[in-house]
């Protein structure tokens, strides 16, 4: 489930469908890395902020989602438009 909701919130993210802003998820994003088979929070940083991030790329890649909005997530949301 974590590898999912990386690999969500990471296309998300490079498309360009979500913009984050606030400084504190942003430092947590550059302190997030690969760790063997998985991915957290370098030591001593955090990753709270992060695998809410992920468990919401996660959730908008499932069928269920799809089915229970009718919608796909990914192509159509887009928090911040650029000029």
């Amino acid at each position: 489930v974590k590898r999912l909701g990386c690999s969500g919130i990471k296309d998300i993210l490079e498309n360009k469908k979500l913009s984050i802003v606030d400084e504190q998820t942003i430092l947590e994003i550059s302190t997030f890395e690969a760790k063997g088979q998985t991915y957290q929070a370098s030591t001593g940083n955090n990753d709270d902020l992060v695998m809410n991030l992920v468990m919401f790329g996660y959730f908008v890649s499932t069928a269920y989602f799809n089915n229970l909005t009718d919608i796909n997530i990914k192509d159509s949301i887009n928090f911040i438009e650029e000029s």
